[in-house]
This record gives C-alpha cells, sequence and structure tokens, in this order.
C-alpha cells in the first residue's frame, strides 16, 4: 500500500462523488473529528450505503470493518482524503491501517493551516510526495441509455394457437415484433434443450431464467409460449395456467440487476446476499450453513444444492465484501459466508420487503431451498413427457 502527501494550498477542493466499482473513493474529513469510526461511516456513505434503513449502527465499531470490507468488495483503487489537516495523528493511524486492511493506496490531501504535529504525521506515513495532478479522480458517470419499447399486449391463447391470435388481434408491425421475439425464443430453446443432460432440466431452468429475470408481462407471456412450442419440439408438454402464474405472490416483479442498487445501500453485506440467495429459492437455512468456499473467489458464482448460482453483476460487490470480513473475523473455508442464524436470516428479508420494497419470496421466507420443479408447480406449471 502506497500512501501519498499532496499539499494542496490555496485550494479548496470538494470531494467528487463515487459512482462505480474500481474508482477511487473522495472523502472530505470533518471538522474536529476524534473517532475514526466517524470517518469509516463517511467512507461508508460515500460508497452509496444508508443510515437510513435496518441495520443502522448500533456498534459503531463495526463500521471500520464495514468501511474496509466494501472498499475492497467494490474493487476501489485509492482512498483520497481531502483536508487531511483536520485529522488527529491518532485518527491518521487508524485510517492508514483501514486502507491497508482494504488493500488501497492512500492520498492525504492537507493545506494550511496545519499542526506540526499532523505534518510531521503525514511525512511520516507518507511513501512519497504529489501533486494535485497525481491524485485519481472517480470515473464520469455513463450517461443512462433508453431501454428499447416493450411489445405491446399481446393474446393469452395457448402456444399452439398463439401465433395465430396475434396476427389476427395486433396491427401488422406489432405483430411482426411479437413474432419476431416468439421465433428468436424458439430458437434459443431449442439450442438450450439440445445441450441440456436432460430436456426436462432443460426446460426447468429456461422458465426459472425466464420468470426469475422479472420481464414486463407482454415479454413474460412471449417467452413463455416460445419455450412452450421448443418442449413440444423436444416432445415434452409444459401446461402453463397463465392466471394463476400473473397473479401469484410467488412471481418476482424486480429482476436481481434492478434490485442490486438499492440493495447496495445496506451497510452490512449478507443482507443483499440474503436476497439473491431467496431470490433464487434458496432455503433460510441452507443459506446460514453456506460455507465460504461456496462462493467463487471473484464473487460471481455461488454453489448451492440446487445449483450454482450467478450473481448480477453489480451485487458482486457485496459477495466480496462478506469475503472480505469473514477473512477479517479469520473464519476458514469451511466456515458459514453468512455467520447468522435462519432467524436472523429471515428477518433481513423482512427488512428488504419493508426498508425497500424488494421482496424475494411471496408470503414467508422458505426455510428449505426449493427445488426448480417444485417452485414453478406453485406458480401454477407442470412439465410432462409425452407419450
Amino acid at each position: 500500500m502506497a500512501v501519498h502527501d499532496v499539499d494542496i494550498t490555496g485550494l479548496h477542493l470538494n470531494a467528487p462523488a463515487w459512482h462505480t466499482d474500481g474508482d477511487p473513493v473522495w472523502v472530505s474529513v470533518r471538522p474536529n473529528l476524534r473517532r475514526v469510526h466517524v470517518l469509516a461511516g463517511d467512507i461508508l456513505a460515500s460508497l452509496g450505503k444508508s443510515r437510513g434503513i435496518s441495520g443502522t449502527g448500533r456498534n459503531e465499531s463495526e463500521d471500520v470493518q464495514l468501511a474496509a470490507a466494501w472498499l475492497a468488495g467494490h474493487r476501489t483503487t485509492a482512498l483520497v482524503l481531502v483536508d487531511v489537516q483536520r485529522l488527529h495523528p491518532r485518527i491518521l493511524h487508524s485510517t492508514t491501517k483501514l486502507a491497508a486492511d482494504a488493500g488501497v493506496d492512500l492520498w492525504l490531501l492537507h493545506r494550511p493551516p496545519i499542526t506540526d504535529i499532523v505534518h510531521r504525521a503525514i511525512r511520516r506515513r507518507s511513501t512519497s510526495i504529489g501533486t494535485l495532478a497525481d491524485v485519481p479522480l472517480p470515473s464520469t458517470p455513463a450517461s443512462l441509455n433508453c431501454a428499447p419499447p416493450g411489445l405491446p399486449q399481446v393474446p393469452i391463447h395457448d402456444f399452439h394457437v398463439f401465433a395465430a391470435a396475434v396476427r389476427a388481434t395486433l396491427p401488422p408491425k406489432e405483430a411482426d415484433d411479437v413474432l419476431h421475439a416468439l421465433r428468436v425464443g424458439i430458437a434459443a430453446g431449442l439450442q438450450e434443450l439440445d445441450h441440456s443432460a436432460t430436456p426436462e432440466a432443460g426446460v426447468a431452468c429456461l422458465l426459472t431464467e425466464l420468470i426469475r429475470s422479472a420481464p414486463a408481462v407482454p415479454e413474460l407471456v412471449t417467452g413463455i409460449r416460445a419455450i412452450q412450442v421448443a418442449a413440444w419440439n423436444r416432445d415434452l408438454h409444459v401446461s402453463v395456467d397463465l392466471t394463476q402464474l400473473l397473479n401469484s405472490e410467488e412471481r418476482p416483479r424486480i429482476a436481481p440487476a434492478d434490485a442490486a442498487p438499492a440493495l447496495l445501500a445496506y451497510r452490512q453485506p449478507y443482507r443483499a446476499l440474503t436476497w439473491i440467495l431467496a431470490n433464487h429459492q434458496v432455503g433460510v437455512d441452507e443459506a446460514a450453513h453456506l460455507p465460504i468456499s461456496a462462493a467463487d473467489p471473484t464473487g460471481t458464482r455461488i454453489a448451492t444444492k440446487l445449483g450454482p448460482l450467478t450473481v448480477p453483476g453489480q451485487l458482486v460487490a457485496a459477495v466480496l465484501a462478506q469475503q472480505a470480513l469473514r477473512r477479517t473475523a479469520g473464519a476458514s473455508p469451511d466456515e458459514p459466508l453468512l455467520p447468522y442464524t435462519a432467524k436472523t436470516l429471515g428477518y433481513s428479508l423482512t427488512d428488504a420487503s419493508n426498508d425497500l420494497g424488494l421482496p424475494a419470496h411471496g408470503r414467508v421466507a422458505e426455510r428449505h431451498s426449493l427445488a426448480p420443479l417444485a417452485w414453478l408447480k406453485k406458480l401454477g406449471i407442470t412439465i410432462r413427457t409425452l407419450p
């Protein structure tokens, strides 16, 4: 870890906002700061963590560990502190240790008036003297691309007459859009089934991935019909009670990728992990016993009894942060990744629903993991082999 001493005499800087993983984090040091825990809380706030939702700092000393873990989880390259002349040398020592634990470079920007004792403390810990031009800046946030228009409302006819009903009920341009989506879905479904261990498992995988992605109703219905056609061509009949599916409490309304920004507002990373596990029907009992080794070192996959779970890109930071916390605690790879009881994990799912409007389950959290076929049956979908 490098510590850089930067004199910004004559300048008054505002810390730019942090936007994305891999970017440096800038934090302005508060006047009269007396505890490193407050600075750690400001680092967490700069990373988008909120005290206004469940899990707020009943134990502020936890903030130091959380700040280091999230800096590592977000793959932050540097921690830039502005107005370091305000820091007491004791707090500067603790901050240097925090940066070392997170594995980030520390940039100390200071300006007069500064006491001799603080200036000596900065010089004693710095490994280089830099200029403002050397200090890394956060990237410019990417402009938001407008989402392409969705499909129009589609008829609810069964799969064998769906295409004919689309042609009969929709204007030509809208019908062409729906039929194109249908053809693409059928082709993708046939390709997936041809590479599956068993056709039934392949169909279940296609259906669960589609439903968990929480598309709009027209896209969901069209995708379901495409999978049904593909399955029929591989001697499987997929029976779908569309009314039950569309009205079921168990049907996800929010895609994991869309939920990620809100979940990352939690200070404790285990809350985001519990939600994504529950979204994939991993019960809280299994979640409480998943070993650290179940999570890939890259944070992109988690092994479960139901098979490997792919973590949405933005939530990878939560997996990495939780792994960092467990390493700090000295846990071995076979110890739990989420060191909490099933009851506590269940409470965190309730909190996510109440705090963020992100239910990951129906009326109650599942205690035991629910296999894809059993979950689909709750939604009104059954898969049968044709005679």
